[in-house]
């Protein structure tokens, strides 16, 4: 649903006081923070070349692993977009340093990444490209979440391959940076031979534990 605001000041003060000023998110782009009713709010606060025309939103796919705007706020000309409201998801594991490779629910992981690639199926045939993927995919060892999709645009073929490569690019580099995993990304085939990878990283790491 779109939503004006006259000013982009006006739309801030809505969304510092719906959400008391809880941040829950910043980056180039802008900040984001969290409703009393569990939905992240994001302050644009670099103006690109968005409208609320070319956005994909939840009305337009309502999918559990994808947090479509759904609601856009908007000024009256509808010619810049101030921000937006999506769902939220709490302890990233992707991003949140401290954990180990041995704390990734593997099952867990590799059944959300077949039921997200259902998903994926739906917007690559209607040639859907998903876009920065690997920055906005949240896992918390319950659900795979992608956020941030306002750049999701079409193009003139089925973005089937490209999608699922995107996704298991974008589950593999986090487990490479913030886990140790030490693998090479264009090595990866599958989601199982991921999940391979990783226990045979975690058997290394027990190994040289006990040596020690």
């Amino acid at each position: 649903m779109i939503k004006e605001f006259e000013s982009q000041k006006d739309y801030q003060k809505f969304v510092l006081k719906k959400t008391k000023r809880r941040k829950v998110g910043w980056g180039a782009e802008g900040t984001c923070y969290l409703g009393d009713d569990n939905l992240v709010y994001k302050i644009i606060d670099i103006y690109k070349m968005y409208t609320p025309k070319g956005i994909i939103t939840n009305d337009d796919y309502n999918l559990s692993h994808f947090a479509f705007p759904i609601d856009v706020f908007t000024n009256l000309e509808h010619n810049v977009v101030f921000g937006y409201n999506a769902k939220f998801l709490n302890n990233d594991m992707f991003r949140d340093c401290g954990d180990d490779l041995e704390d990734i629910n593997l099952d867990v992981l590799v059944e959300n990444y077949y039921d997200m690639l259902e998903e994926v199926k739906i917007l690559s045939n209607d040639n859907i490209l998903m876009y920065d993927l690997l920055r906005n995919l949240l896992f918390n060892n319950k659900f795979l979440l992608a956020i941030d999709t306002l750049y999701y645009h079409t193009i003139d073929e089925n973005t089937f391959e490209l999608n699922n490569d995107i996704l298991l690019t974008s589950i593999t580099v986090p487990l490479n940076i913030y886990f140790g995993l030490r693998v090479n990304v264009q090595d990866v085939k599958s989601i199982e031979d991921l999940a391979n990878k990783v226990k045979k990283r975690v058997k290394e790491k027990k190994s040289n534990y006990i040596s020690y």
